[in-house]
């Protein structure tokens, strides 16, 4: 892989998504992509579900009340993480250059996940799994585990991405400065006032983030959608709208905190910000608490990245071949153990550290950070 860009230009983009419909949301991306790359964005971040929507159902009504909607949302709004839907984002980054981050309801089997591709402009795509739903997601979705945790080597330098309320796991967001992430990719719903904790609230949230930049001096490009009058007519119906319009808060910070872009709350937008990698650096020469900052003598994480799995099969497994002319190069790609035939075989050997993505190979970066977090397994 050729060296890092230092200094390029970020996007968030804050689109509407419409409820349960991965194809409708699919053409917005996708014009989005190429709007960003046309504003001379070489990163474009989108919103947490953003191809399905988020199911708001989940925090507004009675359990026995949501049964169509889930249905609905299992059938129309979740896709496959290799699906077509993968290959038109990863066919519109390659034509526009640009890496997406794009938030997606993942189907696997019979269970669903929050999951994210990182997809590159030459065609590399990385899928993850949010770590821990929150609270109600988990009525819908699936856990992650401690490979989803990881800072990925690009043409943009080290790249991170992670979701929602990922940003208020303290040794999450440890784990992820250890591995010397320079730019974070964050992906959010939509942030009513009318939720019943503050710390569900936009401000509140918006602390986080400030948090998140100035501790592990990265900058941070986040993303959120926003709700419509259509999209809370599709969760309320008749019913008394007990959420407001709005709720959006996309913004792009710099590694000590200070905001370069943001976008209203409530219309559909796409932010940018100039970056240069040097100032993480700048930032960290005074405050890297995975570097020379931290105290290894008091406190040492232990950090698991081992994939897990339902089933661990012994033994051959019969498999039909899987063509592999113009196969995505897949870094991580979740499926079941019964079909592994056309992911890259350089997924099954990761580096601790830091893995490249570009070109399919691997890399460990030995630096502060290695000797602070104990780091176990080989996702």
């Amino acid at each position: 892989m050729t060296t890092a860009a230092r200094q390029f230009r970020v996007a968030a983009a804050q689109i509407e998504a419409v409820f349960y419909d991965a194809q409708a949301n699919l053409a917005r991306i996708l014009a989005a992509i190429e709007e960003a790359a046309a504003g001379g964005a070489r990163l474009v971040v989108f919103s947490e579900l953003a191809l399905s929507g988020y199911p708001f159902h989940i925090w507004a009504l009675p359990y026995g009340e949501q049964s169509p909607l889930i249905t609905e949302f299992y059938t129309k709004a979740a896709v496959e993480a290799d699906g077509p839907e993968m290959e038109s984002i990863r066919a519109c980054c390659i034509k526009n250059s640009i890496r997406a981050v794009v938030g997606f309801s993942e189907r696997d089997g019979g269970s669903l996940y929050m999951s994210q591709w990182l997809v590159g402009p030459e065609g590399d795509v990385v899928v993850r799994r949010k770590f821990r739903p929150t609270s109600l997601e988990r009525i819908v979705f699936g856990d992650g585990d401690g490979s989803d945790i990881k800072v990925h080597k690009t043409e943009l330098g080290n790249v991170g991405v992670l979701q929602c309320w990922e940003h208020a796991q303290s040794l999450l967001k440890y784990a992820m400065s250890s591995q010397h992430e320079e730019v974070h990719c964050a992906s959010w719903p939509v942030f009513p006032s009318e939720l019943p904790h503050h710390s569900l609230s936009r401000s509140s949230n918006a602390a986080l983030l400030t948090a998140y930049a100035v501790e592990t001096g990265t900058f941070v490009v986040s993303a959120s959608s926003f709700l419509s009058p259509q999209n809370l007519d599709k969760v309320f119906g008749e019913k008394e709208k007990i959420l407001s319009l709005g709720g959006g808060y996309t913004t792009i910070l710099d590694p000590e905190g200070r905001t370069l872009a943001l976008a209203e709350p409530d219309k559909n937008e796409i932010i940018y910000a100039d970056v240069d990698l040097d100032a993480c650096y700048k930032a960290r020469s005074v405050l890297d608490p995975t570097g020379h900052y931290s105290r290894t003598d008091v406190f040492q994480v232990h950090f698991d990245m081992t994939p897990r799995h339902i089933i661990n099969v012994a033994g051959p497994v019969s498999r039909s071949p899987v063509p592999a002319s113009n196969a995505p190069l897949f870094r991580q790609l979740r499926r079941t153990m019964f079909d592994h035939s056309n992911v890259s075989s350089a997924s099954t050997k990761k580096a601790a550290a830091v893995p490249e993505v570009n070109g399919g190979k691997e890399t460990k970066q030995e630096g502060d950070g290695a000797e602070v977090a104990s780091v176990e397994g080989s996702p």
